[in-house]
């Protein structure tokens, strides 16, 4: 396994306060991990690319899906890249070059 991918991955994690708990599973693309939050019990998964256009590809698959309104498929859900306002910063984020791979309603919150 790359040492970089788990660097990788600790830093972001540390950065939204996870914890990293073990290692999902791996494959040529990436590997992924099961993290937690420190204060709370919502688990998330992080996954870390080894390249960055396999995280474009994948994210375009993912807003596709969204907009075919596609959920599961054969009985697996289908992860949500969240809400459209989440996604027009996340756009924005991505023009200066800042990349955010683990997006879940868990990890964002907007001042009152």
């Amino acid at each position: 396994m790359n040492k970089n991918l788990i660097a990788n991955a600790q830093l972001y994690a540390t950065r939204r306060e996870l914890e990293i708990a073990e290692r999902l599973g791996s494959g040529k693309d990436g590997t992924v991990f099961v993290a937690q939050r420190k204060l709370a019990s919502a688990k998330v998964a992080i996954k870390a690319h080894r390249f960055g256009e396999n995280y474009w590809r994948e994210k375009l698959a993912y807003e596709r899906l969204r907009r075919l309104q596609i959920s599961s498929i054969e009985g697996f859900n289908v992860p949500c890249m969240t809400e459209p306002t989440v996604l027009k910063i996340l756009d924005a984020f991505e023009e200066l070059g800042i990349y955010l791979t683990d997006v879940s309603p868990a990890n964002i919150a907007f001042a009152d």
